[in-house]
């Protein structure tokens, strides 16, 4: 059983909030200074006290990392751990990635460190690669896809998404996620055609696909 599922939603809002925090490196009070709130809030929320950070002040949160340190993070993603990752500025990048220059990487190494970079603030995350065109045109021979796994009730929020599924023979699929006709069953779809490849069954997760990275050696290969 992973983390994910164990622990209360509000230490998993803590943790991805204090990743944030070390990743741009600042203190508390540094960092409550710079997103304009105090730091017993951010002691608070980092230690999920009194159910921990709130919609409001995930909203100030937001708007003061974007503002004053250019980090950009989506609502969903901080609360609860869904949607895009957090965007961050070259030079909090490059500190993320141990100093590493990205000019003297090849693309595969680059793509590598993006990939990194998802794992750090995507704890459930997971990642394929594309081995053949049969999902073309929307995934082709030698993407990168990831996405951040969804377990158990929460698995609803992938309905009508493209996404990397675990079936519970642990099977790995891409597939479009549709409920089934059954109580907590779900149909899946396949990609391009939107024909049912499995119907009415259950899953270990499901990850909608939000980070897709194309190979530019792959993408121009006649």
């Amino acid at each position: 059983m992973t983390e994910e599922m164990t622990l209360p939603k509000s230490k998993l809002r803590a943790k991805r909030l204090r990743a944030i925090r070390q990743a741009v490196g600042l203190s508390r009070q540094e960092f409550a200074d710079q997103v304009g709130v105090k730091k017993s809030s951010i002691k608070n929320w980092e230690d999920a006290f009194y159910s921990g950070l709130t919609i409001k002040g995930a909203n100030v949160l937001i708007d003061g990392l974007k503002n004053n340190l250019y980090v950009h993070i989506s609502l969903s993603w901080l609360m609860e751990g869904i949607g895009e990752p957090p965007i961050f500025p070259e030079s909090i990048l490059n500190s993320i990635q141990n100093g590493i220059d990205l000019n003297k990487l090849t693309e595969e190494e680059i793509i590598q460190q993006e990939l990194l970079t998802f794992y750090k603030f995507n704890k459930s995350a997971i990642d394929m690669i594309i081995k053949d065109n049969d999902l073309a045109p929307m995934y082709k021979e030698g993407d990168y896809i990831a996405g951040s796994r969804l377990f158990g009730v929460d698995t609803k929020k992938a309905i009508g998404e493209d996404c990397i599924v675990e079936t519970l023979d642990r099977k790995i699929l891409i597939r479009n996620v549709h409920f089934g006709s059954k109580v907590g069953k779900f149909n899946l779809t396949k990609i391009n055609s939107m024909q049912i490849s499995h119907e009415n069954i259950d899953l270990f997760s499901a990850a909608p696909i939000i980070f897709i990275r194309r190979h530019s050696r792959i993408k121009n290969k006649t």
